[in-house]
């Protein structure tokens, strides 16, 4: 009989974030599969999320940390209390602190997951990063990332990295098939680096030429950002054209009713809003970004604006998005479903990583190239 491994897995909230949708997507198809794996999440905020029911719907014991560097102390204790086999921070750079925490309290494995392809600004936070990254690679067993881009933040080689692409669940309903005007969809969190604002001159653009449209903007409002878009969406007289619908605990709905999905960031990781859309068969309109590059080569329905593009030239790109019709849109999700974005492939992977190791992930993937 296989023993059961104990992975910690930290986070900073249960909210709807990326990091934190894939994973209960993960961990769901894995109590699906009754894999020989129990878990732990250490929330190292320490603050409830709203998907904290639901992670602990899977099996997982939820541990509220303490944030700062007083935390690690708690998570020293944490690994202590309840031995663990794995820990799999999710933590960005500052994952660097937690394996080394991790490393002095004995745990065999340690990894880091690395979710976006660029360091935040600003020197504090370059400092910050210089020491935690070398803490990173003093201490990581290995890193992985969700796009080849994301390496270059660690500074490691190759043979210490190794790529896991996140998957979704394809639905068996069939592409999505929307009708009416234009739908243009914008979901995530209205957030400085998401760059909501940009969406205003392009409805302006579409809105002169006389497209008939509308575009939804759903994520949560809550923020100085989403109250400064509400301003700007009054001021260019949008107001029957751009929606603030809010969060959503149901985003595969918005998908299917959106003629087009547009990602307007300045950067990402990889972008789970395109795997969504493209999942469903909706086209994406993105700016040009490492992560969208690596999804776009892979699967058909990614159109990508370079970063000079006016909002006439991204008006012409949605309309010719959302005109490909139901075949076109057939053909996308038929190619998604043939990637390496479906969570069987996550799902096997990373239960490579976590049962055989670091190195057996590294063959396999080297296996499929």
């Amino acid at each position: 009989m296989t023993a059961t491994k104990h992975v910690l897995l930290t986070l900073g909230r249960l909210n709807y974030g990326g990091a934190e949708k894939r994973l209960l997507a993960l961990l769901e198809a894995l109590k699906a599969a009754a894999a020989p794996l129990r878990f732990t999440i250490y929330v190292i905020s320490g603050k409830p999320g709203v998907l904290d029911d639901r992670f602990a719907a899977t099996g997982a014991r939820i541990v509220m940390g303490r944030p700062g560097v007083r935390g690690l102390g708690h998570f020293h204790r944490t690994l202590k209390e309840d031995p663990v086999d794995i820990v799999h921070a999710n933590t960005m750079m500052a994952s660097g602190l937690y394996l080394a925490v991790a490393k002095a309290a004995g745990v065999p494995e340690r990894y880091a997951h690395m979710r976006n392809t660029q360091a935040q600004g600003g020197l504090s936070r370059a400092v910050k990063d210089g020491v935690f990254g070398a803490a990173l690679r003093r201490s990581a067993t290995g890193v992985v990332g969700v796009a080849e881009a994301t390496r270059a933040v660690t500074g490691l080689g190759p043979e210490r990295f190794a790529t896991i692409y996140n998957g979704l669940d394809i639905a068996d309903t069939g592409p999505s098939r929307p009708s009416g005007p234009i739908k243009l969809l914008m979901l995530g969190r209205i957030a400085p680096a998401k760059a909501p604002l940009r969406a205003i001159p392009i409805v302006r653009a579409m809105v002169e030429a006389k497209v008939d449209m509308t575009l939804d903007v759903v994520g949560a409002t809550d923020t100085p950002l989403a109250a400064e878009l509400e301003r700007r969406i009054a001021e260019e007289g949008l107001g029957d054209h751009v929606y603030l619908r809010g969060e959503s605990d149901t985003p595969t709905m918005w998908f299917e009713g959106a003629h087009v999905s547009i990602l307007l960031s300045r950067h990402e990781g990889l972008p789970g809003t395109v795997l969504e859309a493209l999942s469903v068969g909706t086209p994406v309109v993105a700016t040009d970004l490492p992560g969208v590059r690596e999804i776009a080569v892979r699967t058909m329905g990614v159109t990508i604006m370079p970063d000079d593009a006016s909002p006439e030239r991204w008006s012409h790109a949605i309309v010719a998005a959302a005109g490909i019709g139901d075949a076109g849109r057939a053909e996308i999700a038929a190619s998604f479903a043939k990637s390496p974005f479906v969570i069987e492939r996550h799902m096997e992977l990373m239960r490579l990583l976590w049962d055989q190791g670091f190195a057996a992930v590294k063959q396999r993937i080297e296996q499929e190239r």
